[in-house]
């Protein structure tokens, strides 16, 4: 599961003033409207969504005569905890006897499949047989896995599923950890700024004062340049803090080294993580506040020209993770996934940020822009 910013654009005609409670009904209903497009939790009508490889690939039959192997080698027993519910790999809350039984059943549907196969002229499962089997046995043990079909024309199975192919979030508030991202610039009106959110809750980001400090408003009340200005200053901070910490005990190897010797087999990733976390440059970058919970590796961050890395820090410093426009594009650099990891690169964040940036400045004065704390 992740956080994170998604840096919506609205049309100037909405409603972003306050109530006297400060409630603000109009952004709330906007945003709603432009978000629910991307909800995991919107059920969409049922839509072909075909499966990779061949019926001997399908996820079932492989688990048939895995654990048909692990019955005939005497494998595969997890360790028994009584009451024990989830999905661990290495532990259950059946018996070992149990398991063993478990395993004996799936052998004999493995056996029956490979029964049918020898008797098709082609030696082989089709994908019907697979179906025909595959449906015997949700009815039999009551398992609610998808349903799937068969396209005779193209010989596919497909299921049809009905979640939502553009989900991004499944809740969103404004703000939220990134509360106050942005400045308001010193002749803005309280009706024009969405004045910060969760300015003090336990997962609000640390502030030395939120006097100022915005999630949005109207594009010609948000400071963008002095967003952009924070964050120069912000790596320049960083960046002495780690050439001191060069000079104090010597340069180092970029993660990004150590995992090209992993993809050349030349190393475990187990051993390039020990390798890489032993250098003295980590161990002392490690020590200090601003790295030592970071999950970016600063040798390989600090690794470009000054300036570039300032240009770099001042192209992203309004852009978020996210974007949606006016038109209701969502617009990223990658795919978001579990625990913060996403797909994105070096080279597609800063070709979304260049996007981006452009896009803000072609936006009408009035539009407004608001950022979102997204969790998926």
């Amino acid at each position: 599961m992740s956080h994170f910013t998604v840096l919506v654009a609205l049309d100037k005609s909405v409603d972003i003033t306050p109530t006297d409670s400060g409630d603000r009904f109009g952004l709330e209903f906007a945003l709603d409207q432009v978000l629910e497009r991307f909800s995991e939790n919107r059920e969409v009508e049922p839509y072909r969504e075909y499966l990779d490889g061949g019926p001997e690939d399908f996820w079932w039959v492989q688990a048939t005569r895995r654990n048909r192997d692990d019955y005939v080698n005497g494998t595969g027993i997890k360790t028994y905890e009584p009451g024990f519910l989830g999905f661990l790999t290495v532990v259950s809350g059946d018996s070992p006897e149990r398991q063993r039984a478990q395993q004996l059943e799936w052998k004999e549907w493995a056996d029956r499949l490979d029964r049918i196969a020898s008797n098709n002229d082609i030696d082989q499962l089709t994908w019907l047989d697979v179906i025909s089997e595959y449906d015997a046995w949700k009815r039999l043990t009551g398992d609610n896995s998808p349903e799937i079909f068969h396209d005779a024309e193209s010989d596919r199975a497909y299921e049809l599923p009905t979640y939502n192919p553009d989900s991004k979030w499944d809740w969103w508030t404004i703000g939220g950890r990134w509360a106050g991202k942005f400045i308001a610039t010193p002749d803005h009106k309280l009706e024009d700024v969405i004045t910060a959110r969760n300015t003090f809750g336990w997962n609000a980001p640390p502030r030395e004062s939120w006097e100022g400090r915005v999630d949005g408003g109207r594009v010609k009340y948000v400071d963008l340049n002095a967003a952009r200005d924070e964050a120069a200053d912000l790596v320049m901070k960083r960046y002495r803090i780690y050439t001191e910490c060069v000079t104090r005990v010597g340069g180092g190897l970029p993660w990004s080294n150590y995992l090209g010797r992993v993809e050349a087999g030349e190393l475990t990733i187990q051993k390039a993580r020990e390798l890489y976390r032993e250098q003295p440059l980590k161990k002392a970058l490690n020590e200090t506040e601003e790295f030592k919970f970071s999950w970016e590796c600063a040798i390989d961050e600090f690794s470009v020209d000054v300036e570039e890395l300032v240009a770099r820090e001042r192209r992203s410093a309004v852009t978020c993770f996210s974007m949606v426009t006016k038109e209701g594009e969502w617009v990223e650099p990658g795919q978001m996934g579990w625990f913060g990891m996403s797909s994105d690169t070096r080279e597609s964040r800063e070709a979304y940020d260049v996007k981006v940036n452009g896009y803000l400045e072609s936006l009408d004065p009035d539009d407004v822009i608001v950022v979102i704390d997204c969790h998926i």
